[in-house]
C-alpha cells in the first residue's frame, strides 16, 4: 500500500482547523462543490464535486479538535478503500495539520495526480483560514 503525506502550518486554532476538515459547509470552502456529513464516529459523508465525482465517505476515527478519518466507501478504483486522516497539532500560538490520504493500492499516474492536487488544496484551506479567502470551485486546481 502507498500513502500521500503533507504537512502544513495554519495560523488557525485547533477547533476552527478542525472544523474546517469535519464540517461539510466547511468543506465546501476549500475542497468539495457540494458535501453533506456528520462528524460522529460511524457518520457517513457525500463529497460531491461533480455527477461524475459523486463520492462518499464515513468517519471511522474521531477525536475532536485533534483528529478525524474518513474511509471512502464510493469512488473512482484508485480512491475506493482509502482513507483520509487530518490530525491537529497545536505548538504555541501555532497549528501544524498533518494530512494523510493512505492505502492506496498502487502508486500510479493517479496517485502523483492526487499529491499535487492535495497540496494545492491544503495551500487553499491555508488561505480560506488564515484570510478568509474562498477560491472559486472551479479555479481551485489552478491555485
Amino acid at each position: 500500500m502507498y500513502d500521500i503525506y503533507h504537512m502544513i502550518d495554519i495560523n488557525s486554532t485547533r477547533e476552527s482547523l478542525f472544523r474546517a476538515v469535519s464540517s461539510p459547509e466547511e468543506f465546501d470552502r476549500w475542497w468539495t462543490k457540494k458535501s453533506s456529513g456528520d462528524p460522529v464516529p460511524g457518520g457517513s459523508y457525500n463529497f460531491w464535486f461533480s455527477p461524475v465525482y459523486d463520492w462518499y465517505g464515513k468517519v471511522i476515527d474521531i477525536d475532536p479538535p485533534v483528529l478525524i478519518e474518513y474511509l471512502i466507501t464510493e469512488a473512482d478504483v484508485d480512491w475506493t478503500n482509502t482513507r483520509l486522516l487530518f490530525r491537529i497539532e497545536s505548538f504555541g500560538a501555532s497549528t501544524c495539520l498533518h494530512f494523510y490520504h493512505l492505502d492506496w493500492k498502487s502508486r500510479n499516474e493517479h496517485f502523483g495526480r492526487t499529491s499535487y492536487c492535495w497540496a494545492l488544496y491544503l495551500n487553499g484551506l491555508k488561505k480560506y483560514l488564515e484570510k478568509g479567502i474562498t477560491i472559486a470551485y472551479e479555479q481551485r486546481g489552478a491555485s
